[in-house]
């Protein structure tokens, strides 16, 4: 489990993988992984967060570090406190690089975050883990605005470590 809160921004993420270890995929034997990658507003913030949107950037395709050669059978699901929902895109535009959009579903567009507890986990699973050995990185940006009402936009790089 890896957590890399950005100073001073209202949330934080912690990415979770399954199995722990991630294998890249031999052409004899294929390997999928799982990635949780949960928001909580952080600690030391007072009052609620407002989240209007996450994105989750990774590396795909024919990028030097990428996770899969096969975005697009990455699939998408999510978990959220009190019955909250959410939509999830997915966009391959990028031949480099899959972004995952995540908003919250309701009249206002968004999401409470009021406790240290993940309010929103993106599940990204069955990812055929056959891109680059090494280390991944993820970039994950959230749109938010705190207690006062101030939009906040904040960025984060998680770490995905897929051995040989």
């Amino acid at each position: 489990m890896t957590t890399e809160p950005t100073t001073g921004a209202p949330l934080v993420c912690t990415l979770t993988t399954e199995p722990g270890r991630l294998t890249r995929s031999a052409s004899d034997t294929p390997h999928r992984g799982r990635l949780e990658i949960a928001v909580a507003r952080a600690a030391g913030v007072t009052g609620a967060v407002h989240c209007r949107g996450i994105t989750v950037e990774v590396p795909t395709g024919d990028a030097p570090r990428s996770l899969t050669t096969q975005p697009e059978r990455i699939g998408t699901a999510y978990r959220a406190r009190h019955g909250r929902t959410w939509w999830i895109s997915a966009s391959f535009a990028d031949p480099r690089a899959t972004v995952f959009t995540c908003v919250p579903r309701n009249p206002r567009r968004e999401a409470e975050f009021d406790g240290p507890e993940p309010e929103f986990t993106l599940l990204l699973d069955s990812i055929p883990l056959t891109g680059s050995p090494g280390e991944i990185g993820l970039r994950i940006t959230t749109d938010s605005r705190d207690a006062t009402g101030a939009a906040v936009r904040s960025g984060t790089e998680l770490t995905v470590t897929v051995s040989a």
